[in-house]
């Protein structure tokens, strides 16, 4: 069986018995063209007719925010961060409480529009009394932090806000 766009081909699977093969490690939204032959002991058949599948576009998550994390002035030992949380939904966001996780040593020491704790490389920010609900597509920033770390200071990937992943 193999695999093609315009003339050029590749194997992707030889020697197999079954009736089926389900390929993997596909790149989304791409179109991928399929022939296969029969080999034995006589030799190999010609080509099949060309098929083609369509591979799908990635799964969106079903979140409903996008943080924005801005480091805002880095001095090597420490910086101030900036965060802008976008409500994607359709309902408001109400009592909010967002958490990170640093790869580093980094160690927040004050913020404002928001209330932090750490424990280890984990940060919590909850909402400030005047800024708890965020309403359907609006964006809240205005939050920020002044941190201090050593080594180097990478910027967290992955947020969640009420216990939910944000993409």
């Amino acid at each position: 069986m193999g695999t093609s766009s315009g003339s050029a081909s590749t194997l992707i699977v030889s020697d197999l018995s079954a009736t089926s093969y389900q390929v993997t490690g596909l790149i989304a939204s791409t179109t991928y063209y399929f022939t296969v032959t029969a080999a034995s002991s006589s030799g190999t058949s010609a080509a099949s007719n060309q098929a083609s599948a369509t591979t799908s576009a990635p799964a969106t998550t079903s979140s409903s925010c996008h943080i924005t994390y801005t480091d805002q002035n880095d001095w090597g030992v420490g910086f101030t961060g900036a965060i802008t949380i976008t409500n994607t939904s359709a309902t408001p966001i109400t009592s909010w409480t967002l958490t990170w996780a640093y790869s580093g040593n980094q160690a927040l020491n004050q913020s404002w529009n928001g209330i932090y704790t750490q424990t280890g490389q984990t940060v919590t920010i909850t909402n400030a009394s005047w800024n708890g609900t965020i309403a359907p597509g609006a964006n809240l920033a205005g939050i920020g932090f002044n941190a201090n770390y050593t080594g180097t200071n990478v910027n967290p990937v992955t947020f969640y806000l009420n216990g939910t992943a944000c993409n």
